[in-house]
């Protein structure tokens, strides 16, 4: 009898921590599973002026699987594509459910969102946007090619009527190359007009041809100021000009310039801004300092 009371009791043992284990994980997924939607949130500026699609990330902490139910797609699809409610038809508030699961494990978390009516835009060429036809603060909307990008800036954009400069305030959004359209405000920036408080960029398409560069020499381009380079009816800005000068290093920051005298000896300059596309093609120009070069350019200047 000892000997089976024996067998009995390790049998007994081993079905009591078989039953144990699955306890433990079920334990750790639920409060990861917590954990992970406690944490969860929303990669949005403001959750009461939502305007553009939203990231509604599918995977979460401690490996949990994501997924997404919206109580009005017809605003808010399940996948985060925003569409604007009309204009005049007013904003519409959107509960976003999130379900997180680890395991077994599921945790919810609902996120209440308000989708900001649509505005009225005034699509036009990029020579109307630049004339006086229409105002500071006026809603547009463009469409063209995108001719170069400004470090942690924007990015320039031309159509067969013109080029302006888009204001985007951060690395630009489409490359060189890419049709965009863009919606946004005109404003008026120390005399430049650009597009700024940018609500929509679309690219289009991409590898476009660029417009190409036209010969010119910086007396045309300071002769066309008025009577400096202070004013936007200067026809050259943002434009996009072949010009010759001879490379030098000035200033505490050590800028590259462009030299040119004319024939009466008069000197002109103009600077290479530091944030023209790459570290690199600054890099380029610096190494060629003393040399006259010919230099396809964008002229960006107030």
């Amino acid at each position: 009898m000892k000997k089976l009371l024996t067998v009995l009791l390790m049998f007994t043992f081993v079905f009591a921590l078989s039953a144990c284990k699955p306890a433990v994980e079920d334990n750790t997924d639920a409060a990861d599973a917590l954990d992970a939607a406690t944490k969860l949130s929303l990669d949005v500026t403001d959750v009461l002026a939502i305007t553009q699609d939203i990231d509604l990330p599918t995977a979460g902490l401690h490996s949990s699987v994501i997924t997404w139910a919206s109580n009005n797609t017809a605003v808010i699809a399940n996948d985060g594509t925003v569409t604007r409610p009309a204009i005049d038809a007013g904003d519409a508030t959107v509960i976003l459910t999130a379900t997180i699961t680890i395991g077994d494990a599921v945790e919810t978390k609902t996120f209440t969102v308000k989708v900001l009516e649509s505005v009225p835009t005034l699509a036009m060429d990029i020579a109307t946007f630049n004339s006086s036809a229409v105002d500071s603060g006026d809603t547009v909307e463009i469409t063209g090619v995108v001719i170069g990008t400004i470090d942690g800036k924007g990015f320039h954009i031309a159509d067969a009527t013109g080029f302006t400069y888009v204001y985007e305030n951060q690395e630009a959004t489409p490359a060189i190359g890419d049709n965009v359209t863009v919606t946004g405000e005109k404003t008026i920036y120390l005399g430049v007009r650009e597009v700024s408080w940018v609500t929509s960029i679309v690219i289009n398409s991409s590898d476009n041809t660029l417009p190409a560069f036209t010969a010119s020499t910086m007396e045309a381009i300071y002769a066309a100021g008025t009577p400096e380079l202070t004013s936007f009816a200067n026809p050259f800005y943002n434009t996009m000009v072949t010009v010759n000068g001879y490379v030098t290093i000035e200033g505490s920051n050590n800028n590259a310039f462009l030299s040119w005298y004319d024939t009466d000896l008069n000197l002109y300059k103009m600077e290479v801004y530091y944030k023209s596309g790459s570290d690199a093609k600054i890099a380029e120009i610096k190494a060629l300092v003393g040399k006259l070069i010919t230099i396809d350019a964008i002229v960006y200047d107030y």
